[in-house]
């Protein structure tokens, strides 16, 4: 299975304000003063900005320009109402233009919605702010150069030409990835088995993710079938199974060769969207399904038996990156996906803790 390399980017629309009508043109509307004023009709243009130049970074290995990539986008211009007065479609040139009354409005943003099922978003006037920001997306509308987003912008229009206004627009989804895995056991009968890295995936996931803002963890439903990959990779006969959602989440079937004298170099990067779970809230009680932690597992074999190693990931945010950047497999690790063996892995975790901006700070825990 092919995987995208990438880092975290956070794009960004441009909405440029600019005047153009007459004195004459507008609606007289009334004034405390006695004194009539008039709302004009003016021109905005709508343009594409950092989304579709990606920013360089000097982190290497953590980005990749199709993160960045829209293929489709539409606007919604909100009154102080949170009503909808005008929306559409962007331009195949990137560029849109509309014309609205003098005034202040909050122009939202969606790039890479769905067009068509269950999770079509449709772009039309009337609709409330809440309405649009509290819509449901699942996991599946994503793809590796398509993924779902969402910004919004306070702005007024005003008789004057004005500088341009952007509008950031944050990817739904999370990033988590691995770096480079090498074995290095401190159990001496270890050291002359091969071990076989099998596969590294994701488990636990949340299907969906509300485009104005994450849940929290009380929002969380427990249900199983909201989730993804509960417990292990599809080990609930219940699930629903998605090939689209398969190809963000995991990389199944490896047959490779691990060691410290040869280390697992390929860097492997994974998509979902953020599990506010805290990790102490979480459980890893294999009896029953309960809202948990999401998990990077990486499966290994030895002798022809499997082991896996999990790496448990903290309270995750929209638009940003939880990297193993590095992994060293200490001992065997457990023949259950969900259980913990203390010991057994080293692990550096690197957050970006501004996003997925092309330049952030990087903390990193052992």
């Amino acid at each position: 299975m092919r995987k995208i390399n990438s880092f975290l980017i956070t794009a960004c629309f441009s909405v440029i304000l600019f005047s153009a009508c007459s004195k004459t043109e507008g609606t007289t509307v009334g004034s405390s003063t006695g004194v009539a004023t008039f709302r004009k009709e003016q021109n905005v243009s709508l343009s594409l900005g950092g989304a579709a130049v990606p920013a360089v970074t000097k982190l290497t290995g953590l980005y990749d320009p199709n993160e960045s990539r829209i293929e489709r986008w539409a606007y919604w211009a909100f009154n102080d109402s949170g009503v909808a007065v005008k929306c559409g479609v962007g331009g195949s040139n990137l560029h849109a233009g509309i014309r609205l009354m003098t005034g202040t409005y909050t122009i939202v943003v969606l790039a890479n919605y769905p067009t068509s099922g269950t999770w079509t978003v449709p772009v039309r006037a009337g609709v409330t702010k809440t309405e649009l920001l509290n819509r449901v997306s699942e996991l599946s509308s994503n793809a590796y150069n398509c993924f779902v987003m969402e910004g919004e912008k306070a702005v007024t229009v005003t008789d004057d030409a004005m500088s341009p206004i952007e509008v950031k627009v944050a990817r739904l989804v999370s990033k988590v990835g691995v770096r480079r895995i090498s074995v290095n056991y401190t159990v001496a009968r270890l050291n002359n088995k091969i071990t076989i890295l099998k596969g590294i995936y994701l488990t636990n996931l949340y299907r969906t993710a509300r485009y104005g803002s994450d849940y929290t963890s009380a929002e969380l439903n427990g249900s199983r079938s909201m989730w993804y990959n509960t417990m292990g990779w599809h080990r609930w006969g219940g699930e629903q199974v998605s090939g689209a959602i398969d190809a963000l989440v995991g990389d199944t079937g490896l047959s490779t060769t691990i060691s410290t004298a040869s280390p697992h170099t390929q860097e492997h990067y994974f998509y979902c969207y953020p599990n506010p779970s805290s990790p102490e809230n979480d459980t890893h009680d294999t009896s029953v399904w309960s809202v948990r932690s999401t998990r990077l597992i990486i499966e290994t074999e030895v002798d022809g038996e499997s082991f896996y190693y999990q790496i448990q990931l903290p309270a995750m945010k929209r638009n940003t990156p939880y990297v193993a950047a590095e992994v060293v497999i200490r001992d065997l690790g457990s023949s259950d996906p969900e259980e913990f063996i203390p010991g057994t892995l080293d692990v550096v975790l690197s957050t970006a803790v501004a996003g997925w901006e092309g330049n952030y700070n990087v903390i990193e825990e052992s």
